[in-house]
């Protein structure tokens, strides 16, 4: 006998919990020893031919544009899109050199902890920041994280900074419906993904996983493709059959939870917002359970509700 039976087969995906980190990046990830100020003033005086005085404008928290528009008018000067445009340019054309100039440091413990959470396949790291996506992009380039972040919110989207958090939300909610999808894989998902151990097979236990069928003598690939990944592995050992693994499937529900939070520090600042979704699998709503002896299957249970 094969399982899941008819009315199961294809539905037994792991669907493991997913969570999304957001991180600001100035006074949170690095220190640039004052590169974007500097670079900024910089632009202003090449176009205006005067510096301005940065301590007229509070830019702790706040996004690019909205630093430099308070700077014009603190100037005197018409905080125009066309204006305002042109000093961001400028201050993007100089900001890799001012971080070679004047070296900063990424802060202490943030290599280790963006590592070990990128290592982490139940985690997604982005970005919350005011900087512009370009002058993001260029600070941690140079400092070598850059790798880390998938996507983000930035003052591109909008020259409020209190805009952002709600902008990443909305970013966070359509990332997370992206993983999820990508983790409910279907056989046929499975097959594209891995097609040279599906084509070892032979016509008769192609069918079967096509199906998302198993049964036992299966091997762990075979498995694999006919109903993906487990949300459990469990070593069992008995005294008469020895060590076995047992695989645990279960049925999927989906829970998304939110969370946004924003701190201050000196002149420093950062905020974070935080989903998380995935399955709610209690103890009860196993689905099936796979017994592997030797990397091949020599028990098949299923679980009743």
């Amino acid at each position: 006998m094969s399982f899941p039976p008819p009315a199961f087969r294809g539905h037994f995906p792991a669907l493991p919990m997913k969570k999304l980190i957001l991180w600001d990046i100035d006074g949170t990830l690095i220190r640039t020893n004052r590169s974007g100020i500097i670079a900024l003033v910089r632009a202003f005086a090449q176009l205006h031919g005067r510096e301005p005085d940065p301590a007229k404008v509070d830019v702790a928290g706040r996004t690019d544009r909205w630093i430099i528009a308070r700077m014009l008018e603190a100037e005197g000067m018409a905080a125009t899109p066309e204006t305002i445009h042109a000093i961001l340019e400028g201050y993007l054309a100089l900001l890799a050199g001012e971080l070679a100039a004047r070296p900063g440091r990424v802060l202490p413990g943030i290599h280790e902890l963006l590592e070990t959470l990128h290592a982490r396949p139940d985690v997604v790291q982005a970005l919350l920041t005011g900087n512009v996506e370009r002058g993001a992009r260029i600070k941690l380039e140079h400092f070598r994280v850059g790798h880390y972040f998938q996507f983000g919110a930035f003052g591109d989207d909008s020259p409020s900074r209190n805009d952002l958090g709600p902008h990443a939300l909305r970013l966070a909610l359509v990332a997370l419906i992206l993983v999820i999808a990508g983790c409910a894989s279907t056989p046929e998902d499975r097959i594209a993904r891995d097609r040279a151990a599906f084509d070892a097979l032979a016509p008769a236990v192609q069918e079967r996983v096509r199906r998302g069928a198993v049964e036992v003598g299966d091997d762990e690939k075979t498995v694999l493709l006919a109903l993906g990944e487990p949300a459990r592995r469990v070593d069992r050992i008995d005294a008469q059959a020895g060590k076995t693994e047992v695989w645990i499937y279960v049925r999927s529900r989906v829970q998304i939870s939110f969370g946004f939070g924003v701190g201050s520090y000196g002149s420093g600042g950062g905020a974070s917002v935080g989903v998380s979704g995935g399955q709610w699998t209690p103890r009860d709503d196993e689905a099936l359970r796979v017994e592997f002896k030797d990397g091949r299957v020599v028990e098949i249970e299923r679980r009743k509700r």
